[in-house]
């Protein structure tokens, strides 16, 4: 599960209101773990007592929808997904108001650079290229943060493994390394040990990266 995340004070005190958005724009590459990760999602809202509104329509990205939730979920989308300037400027305006912001896998590759260059840039690093989906181990540096208390101190995934434009340590607070002296990171690999989870303050926001998810990991995601 590459991805992007914050956590934010909660905006309302009445419950956890929570946006997952899968749109997959016109011509652009479609994940067939979409799915589960939406019944992924609807377990933890039911576990959780969270409110959860499933979205493909790129107008709930205005400031008075985005206002009523806590965090946004960009799952698996591809592609651009805004349909105008006023959408994007919004989302923009949510996440630097310190908007709950969470992006999986294919959210921080989206291939927007041109047309949204913003959206790249505010992850820290994006994804040069991933390896085939094979066995090898995360390293969970930090077992305080909420991300990693549950996690083994070596995690082994069979797992599309991410390789970033930068490391971004120094600039980020690390929660967890991919160890590629374990799997094949094919010839844009970064060091042995590099930054794969990590929180970085944006504006009043923040945000999290990690592993990627296959659907088969998202199933036992689902049962854990």
């Amino acid at each position: 599960m590459t991805g992007l995340a914050s956590a934010p004070a909660p905006a309302h005190p009445e419950g956890f209101h929570v946006l997952l958005f899968s749109k997959t724009a016109a011509g652009a590459y479609r994940h067939d773990s979409i799915p589960a990760g939406i019944a992924m999602f609807e377990q933890l809202a039911a576990r959780n007592d969270w409110e959860l509104t499933r979205s493909e329509d790129s107008a709930v990205f205005n400031d008075a929808a985005l206002a009523t939730f806590d965090v946004v979920v960009m799952l698996q989308t591809s592609g651009m997904v805004w349909d105008n300037d006023a959408q994007r400027a919004a989302t923009q305006k949510y996440l630097r108001g310190g908007g709950g912001f969470v992006a999986i896998h294919n959210a921080t590759d989206m291939n927007v650079e041109q047309q949204f260059p913003w959206w790249d840039q505010m992850p820290g690093a994006t994804m040069t290229q991933h390896s085939a989906t094979v066995s090898g181990t995360a390293k969970v540096a930090d077992r305080v943060h909420r991300s990693g208390t549950a996690l083994p101190d070596r995690w082994t995934r069979t797992e599309e493994w991410y390789n970033f434009t930068r490391s971004v340590r120094g600039n980020a607070h690390v929660l967890v390394t991919a160890d590629e002296t374990t799997y094949d990171p094919g010839s844009s690999r970064m060091v042995a040990t590099f930054a794969l989870g990590f929180a970085v303050a944006f504006a009043s926001g923040s945000r999290t990266s990690g592993p990627d998810a296959t659907q088969r990991r998202i199933t036992e995601l689902e049962q854990a």
